[in-house]
């Protein structure tokens, strides 16, 4: 994909701006501008993904991997406006990520929504660098990090990709629990407690 017209700056940040706005949620763009890829409380995955989609296309710029989760290269702390700085005017942080991770690979684990929680199971464990030993399951989620990110204490990240996995493949729903996304999640909840959920809400 050839490059073609950058857009504005904040350009980004308003497309996103309305289509909230559609959906009765009204957001600032300075607080959507701060808003992490790693808090979709307030928008989901699959919508930020259709809209880095979009820009993509208009801009040549990208952004999206040819993986099955293809914004999992990104890890949580990118900034929405760090996307809009990279549509606009190009952003060094998103420049050094992408250098430093392209050529990483992740085990290539089926994820069937027939039998969804054993492959969550797997899939999750191969995010996390973890082996499916007979403790897996009694860990603490907040203290299962990401392999992508070490040092980083990021225990969310690896949620998002086994759910973006899992949307890939078909699925439909949110990975909720009591009318909220991740807020659930204490650092008591075990990963047996979070295949539970995702059976729940995305098995068959």
């Amino acid at each position: 994909m050839e490059t073609k017209n950058k857009t504005q700056k904040g350009e980004f940040i308003k497309f996103v701006q309305n289509m909230l706005a559609n959906c009765g949620i009204q957001m600032t763009s300075e607080d959507l501008a701060r808003r992490t890829i790693g808090t979709p409380e307030d928008f989901m995955r699959p919508l930020l993904i259709e809209v880095v989609k979009d820009f993509q296309e208009k801009t040549g710029i990208v952004l999206l991997s040819q993986e099955e989760q293809p914004l999992k290269w990104l890890p949580p702390f990118i900034t929405m406006g760090m996307i809009d700085d990279e549509f606009s005017e190009g952003c060094p942080r998103i420049d050094e990520i992408r250098e430093r991770i392209k050529a990483a690979k992740m085990p290539k684990v089926a994820i069937r929504l027939d039998n969804l929680r054993p492959t969550v199971a797997k899939k999750y464990a191969a995010y996390c660098g973890l082996a499916q030993d007979e403790s897996f399951e009694q860990r603490k989620v907040m203290e299962c990090y990401s392999k992508d990110f070490p040092g980083t204490k990021d225990w969310r990240s690896p949620i998002f990709d086994v759910e973006d996995d899992v949307i890939k493949k078909g699925a439909t729903g949110t990975l909720q629990k009591d009318g909220t996304y991740l807020g659930w999640i204490t650092p008591e909840t075990t990963v047996a407690e979070l295949l539970d959920v995702f059976q729940d809400c995305f098995g068959k």
